[in-house]
């Protein structure tokens, strides 16, 4: 189980954006994250890589990662592969080197079928800045993919290719974590592939978890409310929601209720404030 209670100020264009979030994620799950632009999906992934600190407590397997500053696990330790936005590929590398470098043993046949599958085979010896936009997207993926990581972030890998590509990329994605048993967390805008992929989606906003859908279960449990009816105005909705015998009306702002709909659960102790 991969544990975190975070927190963090950051300062934006003069104004303090607060992050907050305390949630498990279970080993071996294929975990989603959506949310608005600068919502924390992208913060969240690098403090549990290790490339920003925070206060607070990150733990995987009982194992404390990082607490109040410290990395207590270096991340070169961590077997994670990160897929960041802006692809990191070294200019100075062509695409095979980059992917090679990823890993002090690659597997040459692995690779191959990488390369396959996200139909890279023609630019195995092009350099980065040869690519399209949505090549460099496949290049970070067979990158983070190569040494066959325990924890995979990936952070908008949809981006940038099309729709056809994106479902290769959902494929490919699938086919690992079912090969490796890898612990998946997926940022993404794109939801329909987060619902084909993941069995849980958080989804974040403000640097909170505002909602949480569990795919493999819809039964409410202490902190969590079954959506009944959602009905919607014209900044705002009303919410109706059960948990247990009761019955809540929450109202709350358009944007917390992304991707939420009918029988989905709702994260109720972060939403208690919001009426």
């Amino acid at each position: 189980m991969i544990r975190f209670d975070v927190h963090k100020v950051f300062r934006q264009s003069g104004v303090d954006f607060k992050f907050e979030m305390k949630e498990e994620i279970a080993v071996g799950s294929i975990t989603g994250l959506s949310g608005p632009s600068g919502s924390g999906k992208t913060t969240l992934l690098r403090f549990i890589a290790g490339l920003e600190k925070f206060d607070g407590e990150l733990m995987c397997n009982e194992v404390v990662w990082s607490k109040n500053k410290v990395n207590v696990v270096d991340p070169s330790a961590r077997k994670i592969g990160f897929v960041f936005q802006d692809h990191a590929l070294f200019p100075h590398m062509s695409v095979i080197r980059n992917v090679e470098f990823a890993t002090k043993q690659p597997d040459s046949a692995y690779i191959a079928d990488l390369f396959a599958r996200l139909e890279l085979d023609d630019v195995r010896d092009s350099m980065p800045h040869q690519l399209s936009g949505g090549q460099k997207q496949r290049v970070a993926l067979v990158r983070a993919l190569a040494p066959k990581p325990e924890l995979l972030l990936l952070d908008e890998p949809f981006a940038s290719v099309e729709q056809r590509m994106r479902s290769r990329i959902v494929d490919v994605i699938r086919h690992h974590h079912d090969e490796n048993g890898s612990t998946v967390l997926i940022a993404s805008h794109h939801d329909h592939q987060l619902k084909d992929l993941c069995s849980r989606i958080l989804f974040i906003n403000n640097g909170r978890v505002k909602a949480a859908r569990n795919y493999s279960s819809l039964s409410p449990d202490h902190d969590h409310g079954v959506v009944e009816e959602i009905h919607l105005e014209e900044n705002t909705a009303l919410v109706k929601v059960k948990k247990g015998e009761d019955r809540l009306e929450l109202r709350l702002p358009v944007s917390m209720l992304e991707g939420v709909q009918k029988g989905d659960k709702l994260k109720l102790d972060f939403l208690k404030d919001q009426n």
